[in-house]
């Protein structure tokens, strides 16, 4: 039987992903990994599912609310069933009962892990992120700054909410509760890296395994000083930044950095076509007025037109539609570089100057389950 899971067996849920996620690899303690989720069972046990067989638990999910921008969006993770049941339908019972009951509230779904597994639930990867590979001797003849670089392991309130209202000036990030700040930078076992002992200068996040910077909130300081100072810091040769697409600091990691390559954030599905592109559209502006029908393969069709307003109409086209597609190319269209694969598009100038569209780099980091 699939349910909600209730505070008091938090525990027992802990105990059984630990046990799952640790056989054939290294130990792991959910309690650490994700913090900001599993030190808070009264706030999260609810947005969990189990598999319950003789008062026993064989299956997991878990759930994590994401607001970015005017966008709902929940992550997937946590995805685990006992070894003794696998292969068994029990995870895709599971992924159904999730559909059903949770999704509706949501515009996208989004979660890690292998591509192959999940599209079959309708999960297809998108989104973009750039990430960067930045070499210690670039900056031999630069002039630059040296910070000193305080980690911070240990959560105090005032710091907390000194980096929580640093972040909180970017007006283009996820939401995130004020309350528990420092363990959700700390997601997956990321470092904090304070510029200054006050915390006035900004934070970088750090991942340790793959050895790079997955957040940076600078106040005053330029990415060249927090760059070498972190390699100061670390003692190392290189480092790799990761951040989004539209990071405004873009330019000058290009010019950083020894190479670069772009690539998807996370397995992504669709609750809702409509109303995802009107909340899309709706916070927009310098729109190319026009017009474009849109067919899927799913069975969606609508036709977006732009104006003196925006209007999202789902229907059947009159005439022909001027795009057919996938679900997994209107994911493209949405939040890649669909131009690139149809350049000779009669409607190409239309579809530059409304697509694509933003989502956090965050998502496969510190803003994931």
């Amino acid at each position: 039987m699939i349910t909600t899971l209730k505070p008091e067996n938090f525990d027992k849920l802990v105990d059984f992903a630990n046990r799952e996620f640790s056989r054939n690899r290294k130990k792991i303690d959910f309690r650490q990994f994700q913090p900001k989720i599993y030190l808070h069972p009264d706030r999260y046990g609810p947005y969990h599912l189990v598999y319950e067989q003789n008062n026993r638990i064989i299956g997991v999910i878990g759930t994590y609310p994401v607001k970015f921008n005017n966008l709902d969006l929940l992550g997937i993770g946590t995805v685990c069933v006992d070894v003794k049941f696998r292969n068994l339908g029990v995870m895709e019972e599971m992924i159904t009962y999730l559909h059903q009951h949770f999704a509706e509230d949501y515009d996208i779904l989004y979660l890690l892990g292998s591509k192959r597994r999940y599209e079959r639930f309708g999960y297809y990867v998108g989104g973009r992120k750039v990430s960067f590979h930045i070499k210690k001797d670039f900056f031999n003849d630069k002039d630059y700054i040296l910070y000193s670089l305080l980690r911070y392991d240990v959560s105090t309130q005032s710091v907390d909410r000194r980096l929580y209202d640093l972040y909180n000036k970017n007006i283009n990030a996820v939401s995130r509760d004020s309350t528990c700040f420092g363990q959700i930078l700390r997601t997956h076992g990321n470092i904090i890296y304070l510029i200054d002992p006050s915390a006035d200068k900004g934070y970088l996040v750090f991942d340790v395994i793959h050895n790079c910077v997955v957040e940076a909130v600078l106040n005053g300081i330029s990415i060249l000083d927090a760059i070498i100072s972190l390699m100061a810091t670390r003692n190392c040769q290189d480092v790799n930044w990761e951040t989004s697409i539209h990071d405004p600091d873009i330019v000058e990691l290009y010019r950083l950095a020894e190479r670069s390559q772009i690539t998807q954030i996370a397995n992504l599905r669709v609750s809702n076509y409509t109303k995802l592109l009107q909340k899309l559209f709706s916070v927009k502006t310098n729109l190319m007025h026009g017009q474009l029908s849109i067919q899927l393969n799913s069975g969606h069709n609508f036709t977006i037109s732009v104006g003196e307003n925006v209007s999202i109409n789902e229907n059947l086209c009159k005439n022909k539609y001027d795009l057919i597609l996938t679900d997994r190319e209107f994911l493209v269209l949405l939040f890649d570089d669909f131009c690139i694969y149809h350049t000779e598009h009669p409607k190409s100038s239309l579809i530059k100057s409304w697509f694509p569209f933003d989502l956090p780099a965050t998502i496969s980091n510190i803003d994931s389950i």
